[in-house]
């Protein structure tokens, strides 16, 4: 069999256990038709640099490509991009040094260009099976399907590093067969220390999966409280509206009395003036109609009442149609969280204003949410981290944690920062959210 012959029947094979890979692991960000043509593309990049004759190259070539395939046409964060790349980089490298160890003349034979012999040709496509099997080993480690997504705490990102290592270390293996005459003892050493790293690559994997899901029983616990912590505020207002109600009803009552009277007195003049007074009363207007989404409604309506007990001006530019394809959960865990920490923020200051505007972005599918708030200093220590003045700062930060939940859920990104000389801070968040009709 031709070299040539050799090369591309190894590059499909590998090709397609990358395919099976993404597709086991990852959630598809683009359709089945652009995914299969940027799989197809890239394997056959890799095809064509497989006889530029140097390794490196085509090492450089597998981690670019791939690199670019995995991130832009599967949901993945790009530092598990890095991890599963290099991972899969490993794993190649492992069953070809494995091979190289059994028959060192595979080597001279493809970089010689001659035609490779029956041994060899076995040999290339049984390391071929081997990268299937330990790819598909990793996939069988994951157990729990598409979610190779989930994100990592801080900390746990020392753990992207290790497939790195072996890759290069494997490279170095690599390396010295290509340059020297290697041993025969040395064949036996080298494949005990890939079988060994590659080892300790599925450990890196399987610690991986165990801290993301870990990661995200914890953030779902945190939801799950802060989810009743807000039912517990919803029944409390609810409790506070029965009370509101029963005074009205009683105050009510008593203004009847009061114009009744003033009547059977015909005193119509001050009962007139009476009636003026009520219909003038601001805790007997019609509530203020901020928004068509009902929901969003009345939310805003109810931090309107709370900004305005605090002394805080809060404005709220709402347009039509806006935030409609939200879940009411993800509605009020973004918005009560984002408005929650403005208010908090804004407290106590002289002039505190909140200014709340969302709008759709011209031309696009993106809703734009702007929130700007009065904040007595910056927020942001001198690492660039946040930092929070509530009374409660143990679940500082779950907030946060939450709206970024909610901005990721619908591939939007989040924007926050503080203006010193205005004393202001700023959060602008872009969500992909069709919307419709513009006033």
């Amino acid at each position: 069999m031709s070299t040539a012959l050799l090369y591309l029947i190894s590059n499909i094979i590998e090709s397609l256990v990358f395919w099976h890979y993404c597709s086991s692991l990852m959630s598809p960000r683009r359709d089945l038709a652009p995914r299969l043509a940027a799989h197809i593309l890239g394997g056959l990049l890799c095809y064509l640099f497989a006889f530029s004759g140097s390794f490196v190259v085509n090492m450089l070539v597998f981690c670019t490509v791939n690199y670019l395939i995995m991130y832009f046409f599967y949901d993945i964060r790009w530092y598990l991009t890095l991890f599963h790349v290099f991972l899969l980089v490993a794993m190649m490298w492992c069953e070809e040094l494995i091979m190289l160890a059994l028959n060192s003349q595979i080597i001279p034979v493809l970089h010689i260009g001659n035609k490779a012999s029956s041994t060899t040709v076995i040999l290339s496509l049984f390391s071929k099976f081997l990268y299937f099997c330990m790819a598909q080993a990793v996939i069988s480690l994951s157990r729990r399907g598409k979610d190779a997504n989930r994100a990592l705490p801080k900390g746990s990102f020392l753990i992207i590093i290790v497939p790195i290592l072996s890759a290069l270390i494997f490279a170095a293996i690599a390396a010295a067969y290509v340059l020297v005459t290697v041993p025969e003892p040395l064949d036996l050493i080298f494949s005990i220390v890939c079988i060994l790293m590659m080892s300790i690559d599925f450990l890196m994997f399987t610690i991986l999966r165990q801290t993301q899901n870990e990661y995200q029983r914890n953030m779902d616990l945190q939801l799950r409280l802060q989810i009743e912590e807000d039912n517990a505020k919803y029944y409390q207002s609810l409790q506070q509206h029965d009370e509101q109600l029963e005074i009205f009803r009683h105050d009510i009552s008593g203004h009847l009395h009061s114009i009744q009277h003033l009547i059977t007195e015909k005193q119509y003049d001050n009962s007139l003036e009476y009636i003026d007074s009520l219909l003038n009363d601001s805790q007997y207007r019609r509530p203020v109609r901020i928004s068509d989404n009902p929901n969003l409604n009345a939310i805003i309506s109810r931090y309107l009442h709370t900004a305005s007990e605090r002394g805080i001006t809060m404005l709220a530019d709402i347009r039509s149609q806006m935030l409609v394809s939200l879940s009411y959960q993800d509605l009020t865990s973004l918005l009560c969280n984002l408005l929650d920490n403005a208010v908090e923020s804004a407290s106590g200051l002289p002039y505190a204003q909140i200014t709340l505007g969302i709008e759709p972005e011209e031309g696009t599918v993106y809703t734009i949410i702007t929130i700007t708030n009065s904040c007595a200093a910056n927020p942001y220590d001198n690492t660039g981290k946040l930092h929070s003045h509530k009374k409660d700062p143990l679940h500082h930060g779950y907030g946060i944690k939450s709206i970024q939940k909610v901005v990721e859920k619908y591939h939007g990104n989040m924007n926050m920062h503080y203006i010193e000389t205005s004393g202001k801070f700023h959060v602008q968040i872009l969500l992909n959210e069709p919307h419709s009709t513009i006033i």
